[in-house]
């Protein structure tokens, strides 16, 4: 199977109304991709999440820090295939910040598609070491979202998260870029399969 598919998009106000995927919702005419997702649950995904954070709301758009910001997250199958992107507009929000609400949204995106294991890979070393414990959490804000990062982590079978360079991370930093013209609150979600990954949201 390659890497890539084409994605339908659902795009939804709140993350809390984001139902669990159930193969009733994806039609298996044409790409059955249902299985793709099925045949993964046990064996695991990789799940990449990245922030872009402090662009100014007027001309030139320079990066400010708190600024405009966005959270984006992918996740992979074992063979690289990509299953999901979802991306959510932060407002104005710290690059630390907005690195916690990334990882938040990808833990909540795997979470409410059904994977029990999960490897998480992001290039914020504090947050990665922070979430691991090796690292004190003591802003108030950034500790909250790290309990909110244990609180999902613990609803998977497995997951443990990792830091990776930049480089390894382009595709989600491109959709966190892309969250940035989002309203705040604002989520969208493209499933692998376009015309049988729509959601009736």
């Amino acid at each position: 199977m390659s890497g890539s598919m084409d994605f339908g998009v659902a795009s939804h106000t709140s993350l809390s109304d984001s139902p669990v995927a159930h193969p009733s919702l994806f039609p298996l005419s044409g790409y059955c991709w249902w299985p793709v997702v099925l045949s993964v649950r046990e064996t695991g995904i990789t799940l990449l999440y990245d922030d872009a954070s402090g662009v100014t709301r007027c001309p030139p758009y320079r990066r400010g820090n708190p600024g405009r910001s966005g959270a984006g997250a992918v996740l992979r199958a074992p063979d690289n295939t990509v299953l999901f992107r979802s991306r959510e507009g932060l407002g104005s929000a710290t690059n630390n910040v907005a690195e916690y609400r990334a990882l938040n949204l990808g833990l909540e995106t795997a979470l409410n598609n059904g994977f029990r294991n999960v490897r998480v890979q992001g290039d914020s070393q504090l947050v990665c070491k922070q979430v691991q414990g090796e690292w004190a959490t003591r802003h108030p804000k950034m500790a909250e979202l790290c309990g909110q990062a244990h609180e999902l982590m613990s609803q998977f079978d497995s997951c443990d998260i990792q830091h990776v360079p930049r480089e390894f991370n382009s595709e989600a930093d491109a959709q966190a870029s892309r969250a940035t013209n989002l309203a705040e609150g604002e989520y969208q979600e493209d499933i692998a399969g376009r015309g049988y990954g729509r959601r009736g949201y």
